[in-house]
């Protein structure tokens, strides 16, 4: 068993030392365009909700490719797997979670401890209810759309131009930090973590080693209006959205659609032939934002508790 755990490697707590995997460069090799989109969009709202890192696992095989990858929040007791769970044996699946029980012992909540899955992994969500565990609420919708054919065309919003984001900018970064922060805490911008940073300067560290690809809308001032996080993964040719945020004072002016469409442009020149996002289950308008550009619903992820 000691032999096995060694498959588990334990990812640097502190921000600096996750970069080099949360944020997939095409140079990074494919584990990293795998296994790094999702598991980024875990650790950075659990950065800005509690203020500081969730427990980041990968798990390998023995010949070193990552099967896998788990953030577990210290916070709200959530622990939120991405896997290539076609390739993983029973076995596996049970290594995994005794390794995320361990992890919650240790923390002191395994009698609180849930499990994000999509109920599209059925052989693992077969596998949690042999183990006890019950599926509960909804939490997240995974959409879908297919980049073949002709994209939709959507002009920038008034004032505004819809381009690549370019993270070498510090006070683009600024800007599309407060964009996005905004987006996801509403106006409270500069709402103190308990280390003293705002919730926008965190964001910003973030957008500053962002991907190139990422498109924004930004007008003659410098301010963000919205963003998408452009994500790819050349091996199996999906594109991914994460995250999509959209300021608050520019919310229900068409920027949202005119990013999205941008990435999904973006996503095609590169070579991608699907796009995927996903969203809460109750976030009504992000989820009517994706379907006007073509995206549909197509498995939802649920939390599983015991």
């Amino acid at each position: 068993m000691e032999k096995e755990r060694l498959w588990f490697e334990a990812v640097g707590e502190r921000p600096a030392d996750l970069m080099r995997f949360l944020i997939p460069r095409m140079d990074d090799g494919a584990e990293f365009l795998r296994m790094g989109h999702t598991t980024r969009g875990f650790y950075m709202n659990a950065m800005l909700s509690y203020g500081k890192p969730p427990i980041v696992r990968l798990y390998r095989d023995e010949k070193g490719f990552v099967k896998g990858a788990f953030c577990i929040s210290t916070d709200n007791y959530v622990a939120r797997l991405k896997a290539s769970f076609g390739v993983v044996t029973e076995r596996e699946m049970r290594l995994i979670l005794d390794e995320i029980t361990r992890i919650a012992e240790a923390e002191g909540f395994v009698d609180a401890l849930k499990i994000y899955s999509f109920r599209g992994l059925e052989r693992f969500c077969s596998f949690l209810g042999d183990q006890g565990f019950q599926e509960g609420e909804e939490e997240d919708v995974l959409m879908n759309m297919s980049l073949e054919g002709e994209l939709l065309e959507v002009e920038a919003p008034l004032g505004f131009a819809v381009r690549a984001h370019d993270p070498s900018n510090e006070n683009e970064a600024d800007a599309r930090g407060k964009a996005q922060s905004s987006g996801f805490c509403g106006q409270k911008v500069d709402t103190l973590n308990e280390e003293g940073k705002r919730a926008s300067d965190l964001m910003a560290e973030w957008c500053m080693r962002t991907s190139s690809r990422d498109a924004l809308s930004i007008n003659g001032e410098g301010k963000v209006g919205s963003v998408a996080g452009v994500d790819l993964d050349p091996f199996s040719g999906i594109g991914e959205f994460e995250p999509v945020a959209t300021a608050h004072e520019f919310k229900r002016q068409g920027h949202a659609k005119a990013v999205l469409a941008e990435g999904l442009r973006e996503m095609k020149r590169a070579g991608m032939t699907q796009a995927y996002v996903r969203t809460l289950v109750s976030n009504v308008a992000a989820i009517k934002a994706y379907e006007s550009v073509g995206f549909q619903v197509v498995d939802k992820a649920y939390l599983f508790s015991r």
